[in-house]
């Protein structure tokens, strides 16, 4: 039985020059019980290619 995190985190990949610096800060936390999903919300800029 796999346990589920206690928080989830989404993030709209919309703006991919912001994107590695939210990424930094949540892996930054001390609070580790969470998951990151990041979701495809047809970035202009490319981010798809990012994630």
């Amino acid at each position: 039985m796999s346990v589920q995190p206690l928080v989830s985190v989404v993030i709209p990949a919309f703006r991919v020059k912001y994107l590695q610096a939210v990424l930094d800060s949540l892996l930054d936390q001390n609070f580790s019980d969470y998951e990151i999903v990041v979701g495809d919300d047809c970035p202009t800029d490319r981010g798809f290619c990012f994630c």
